[in-house]
């Protein structure tokens, strides 16, 4: 099964609105808003140096808002743990930091985030391993604890609108049309395949997916500003460790 590398490389975009259940790209987003780190604050983990998995790019200097959602619909992001390190190793999900738009806490808005194995096929949301209790999130960047989220060979982290209300969610913002000759060498590879999906919705168990695309005439996926932390744990170690660490043992 085809999947992406640990890193999207991705050009600039522009809007076209594009249907699902009610969910739309509502609009384009300055990057200079977000800051890549910008509201992180510390390190859930503290100073331990685990994997992260990102599929998106912020070369385009900026992004873009998808807004609509109804209660249960679920997206998510597939990723292959097995670029942290050998898969008999790095196969547990301890967390991810997701990037929310239009949250307006204390409204009663809410979403759930999990894990799940990878589906028969690219799209499909396979067995969820773990979901959390609906929850309000902040505007920016929010950490969702994950620290049961075993998926093996192949994961998924998906988010689940339980009362979506005004809640928006973000993606990478992608190019009108392929660049022969990229400006910069972190936006040359076009198009770009899906990683990220709308699977449908919770209640119904239709989880095909729909990928992230902001026009019919637009050849890249975009990807969900997601970063996944991936757990490595050693032959003999009882706490995880980095990628870095994993491979001395084998050198």
């Amino acid at each position: 099964m085809m999947r992406k590398s640990l890193l999207a490389v991705i050009v600039c975009g522009t809007v076209i609105a594009l249907a699902g259940s009610g969910w739309a790209l509502d609009r384009p987003h300055s990057l200079t808003q977000i800051g890549p780190n910008a509201d992180r604050g510390p390190s859930p983990w503290g100073s331990v140096d685990f994997c992260t998995l990102s599929y998106y790019n912020f070369c385009a200097g900026w992004i873009y808002v998808w807004s609509g959602w109804t209660a249960s619909d679920v997206i998510g992001i597939e990723f292959d743990p097995a670029l942290c390190g050998p898969p008999e190793l790095c196969r547990t999900v301890l967390g991810a930091w997701l990037y929310f738009l239009d949250t307006y806490p204390t409204y009663g808005f809410t979403a759930s985030v999990g894990t799940a194995k990878w589906g028969d096929q690219p799209g499909h949301l396979g067995v969820i391993t773990s979901l959390n209790d609906p929850q309000e999130w902040y505007d920016g960047w929010n950490f969702a604890d994950l620290h049961d989220g075993h998926v093996g060979d192949g994961g998924i982290i998906f988010i689940h609108f339980d009362n979506p209300g005004p809640m928006a969610y973000t993606t990478e913002a992608l190019p009108l049309m392929c660049n022969p000759d990229p400006p910069s060498p972190a936006c040359q590879t076009c198009p770009q395949p899906a990683s990220s999906y709308y699977y449908g919705q919770l209640a119904t168990g239709n989880f095909s997916g729909s990928p992230f695309y902001a026009g019919v005439y637009f050849p890249s996926a975009n990807d969900l500003i997601t970063d996944i932390i991936v757990s490595c744990i050693g032959p003999t170690a009882v706490e995880p460790s980095s990628w870095g660490s994993i491979k001395a043992m084998y050198e």
